[in-house]
């Protein structure tokens, strides 16, 4: 499991960003590169404004958030160009995957923090 590319990012609007490069992801749960198309908006991570002191919307998670916003939206798709379809528990799973690659890559959001927000998407989540 690993990111293949920079997040490059460009503010388009309040809580708005738009990639401007495909943005992959290596999965080793679901074997394959899961892509995050150039041109596809985020807002990071939807965190409740009342949560933002101990995870806020911005923060060293934002690429598995990108995967996951992209996940929960049918946006992703594969190398090749093919979308893909993720079920809830599929994009739920990739987030918590993309967040311990970000743990292992940084040593920033740390295992427990992943978990936290894995649960949170899990339970709160889209439907």
């Amino acid at each position: 499991m690993r990111f293949l590319d920079e997040l490059d990012i460009r503010k388009v609007g309040e809580r708005r960003w738009r990639l401007l490069s495909d943005f992959r992801f290596e999965s080793d749960k679901y074997p394959g590169i899961f892509v995050a198309p150039k041109g596809m908006e985020t807002n990071f991570a939807s965190i409740p404004r009342i949560a933002y002191r101990i995870l806020p919307p911005i923060g060293n998670y934002d690429e598995a958030a990108v995967i996951h916003d992209g996940a929960y939206d049918d946006k992703l798709i594969t190398p090749n160009g093919q979308r893909i379809n993720c079920v809830k528990h599929v994009a739920d799973n990739l987030f918590l995957e993309a967040l311990l690659t970000e743990t292992l890559r940084h040593s920033k959001v740390g295992v427990a923090r992943a978990n936290l927000m894995y649960f949170l998407v899990k339970t709160f989540g889209k439907k």
